[in-house]
């Protein structure tokens, strides 16, 4: 109970001494990176992820991933690809639509890079992440000792209003130390209100319901967001909230859907995408979301028991069914999920009642348009 009083209380502060304490200048500290053994024509991309205060075992854990690829941006067979796929679908060569489509593309074309070893720095200490596997991909939670925040906790100005910030971990590359590469990462306070939120359809106009539809707006066509659901999302931030974003989409999507959501104005967060090569059948492209957002709502659930938690989806893929079988095993965990109708469904369909059963009726909201939950607060 002593330990779970001192994290409830120093958390809230130890985020603000992160910045002075954990970020790194590329420049200065260039030369005391940890390197990783990326040839001059490879390239590694760190995904925005998150730290917490592990109450079990008085732990600083901070998830850290990485993917290692070589850009193929001169390949004749990239090339040939793209040529394709832009005659099968109708696009002159030279149009707008066509450039689009290729800056899409680009990390569909990659050779992904097995066998890379990642390490970063954090503080004045290095800690492996890992090798990369046939994906490219390395994940890991690094932990690390609560005692050694306790100089920044005492040294820190700030008080218990003082909020969460994002900090850098880095590396840079064996080949070239001069290339410095930063790993976003998000500390999140033990007590709060966290969201997790849907993208296809639920913030980002998809249609998923249907594929032809749903590929033009993957690949081709400009990215539209819900309207109303980035003033709203917005709100919740400045309430204090933190935010997940979930989709079944590949990692090769997260640049043009980040870029999008910046400058849509949705409130920065935590990403969680599927990990997908050229070598699966391209079929799975759009695989259905349990396998990526069941385990991962577990997981964050299970690192923040001190938060309560707002899911929001829609009602075209299983959020439904997703979101209340994890709101009916962590009673009091989830305190409302929203559901954006676009299948033109009722509370009383029979969908609806299945998904939800033994859920609250006051647990959950189907909406159509985002002015019927515009006046919700989180706090």
């Amino acid at each position: 109970m002593k330990t779970l009083k001192l994290i409830k209380k120093i958390t809230p502060v130890i985020a603000a001494g992160m910045i002075a304490s954990f970020a790194i200048s590329p420049v200065s500290a260039a030369g005391m990176l940890p390197a990783v053994n990326l040839k001059a024509d490879e390239d590694l991309l760190f995904f925005p992820d998150y730290a917490y205060v592990d109450p079990r075992s008085s732990l600083v854990r901070i998830r850290v991933h990485a993917w290692a690829f070589e850009p193929e941006k001169d390949s004749v067979k990239r090339k040939a690809v793209i040529s394709l796929l832009k005659k099968q679908m109708g696009m002159p060569a030279d149009s707008e639509t066509a450039k689009l489509f290729e800056d899409r593309c680009m990390h569909f074309m990659v050779d992904q890079e097995r066998g890379k070893s990642v390490a970063v720095r954090i503080g004045n200490d290095v800690y492996n992440v890992g090798m990369t596997d046939a994906s490219g991909h390395t994940e890991r939670a690094l932990c690390l000792p609560l005692q050694m925040f306790n100089p920044i906790v005492v040294n820190n100005r700030g008080g218990a209003n003082e909020g969460p910030v994002w900090f850098d971990v880095s590396t840079s590359s064996r080949s070239d130390p001069s290339r410095v590469y930063n790993a976003h990462t998000r500390f999140i306070p033990y007590n709060g209100v966290s969201v997790i939120s849907d993208i296809d359809d639920t913030i980002k106009i998809s249609q998923v319901a249907d594929k032809k539809a749903l590929l033009e707006n993957t690949f081709i066509n400009p990215y539209k967001d819900v309207p109303g659901m980035a003033k709203l999302y917005k709100k919740w931030a400045d309430q204090g909230a933190e935010f997940h974003y979930l989709s079944a989409s590949p990692w090769q999507l997260y640049t043009p859907i980040s870029d999008f959501m910046k400058s849509a104005g949705f409130p920065e967060g935590i990403f969680k995408m599927k990990i997908f090569g050229m070598s699966n059948n391209f079929s799975t492209l759009f695989d259905g979301p349990e396998k990526i957002k069941t385990p991962y709502l577990t997981m964050v659930l299970k690192d923040f028991p001190g938060r309560t938690f707002v899911l929001v989806g829609d009602s075209g893929e299983k959020d439904p069914e997703i979101y209340a079988d994890i709101a009916r095993k962590n009673p009091g965990h989830v305190t409302h999920i929203y559901i954006r109708n676009v299948s033109g469904e009722t509370r009383d369909s029979a969908r609806m009642k299945a998904a939800f059963k033994g859920v609250s009726d006051d647990l959950w909201t189907l909406f159509t348009d985002t002015s019927e939950i515009a006046d919700v607060n989180v706090k």
